[in-house]
């Protein structure tokens, strides 16, 4: 027999919340609330190909950050630190842009890396929606 209860256990679960206790509502209440993301995770939504109409996608680096500190899930010290390597790094290696319109106007917001930088000033148009 085997010590792990996944591998003894041969009858089906018809409840998988029964015994399940609430230690904070989330928003659905009809839906058990496992608490937040874990604070170290970043999420990178690369756009590789062109876009609808041959534009260049918008990819996204993300991260939380301590959103969740005030509820004790803060991220660890290290987490913080690589996060500002990493934005200090894409600054010395993209330039930051406008989303759409004239390279030159205004309301830089985000950053473009050298290939995609050099495909713009060629004429390629970009998608200001990541999605």
């Amino acid at each position: 027999m085997s010590s792990n209860p996944i591998d003894s256990s041969t009858e089906p679960i018809t409840d998988p919340w029964s015994g399940w206790q609430e230690r904070r509502a989330g928003r659905n209440p009809d839906a058990p609330y496992f608490g937040v993301g874990h604070p170290g995770v970043y999420w990178l939504n690369l756009r590789t190909g062109p876009g609808r109409s041959g534009e260049i996608g918008l990819s996204s680096l993300e991260w939380i950050g301590n959103h969740y500190r005030p509820i004790g899930s803060a991220a660890g010290p290290s987490t913080e630190r690589h996060w500002k390597t990493l934005r200090r790094w894409v600054a010395k290696v993209a330039v930051r842009i406008p989303r759409s319109g004239d390279l030159a106007g205004t309301g830089a917001e985000i950053f473009a890396f050298p290939h995609a930088l050099a495909a713009i000033r060629n004429g390629t148009t970009r998608d200001p929606n990541p999605f």
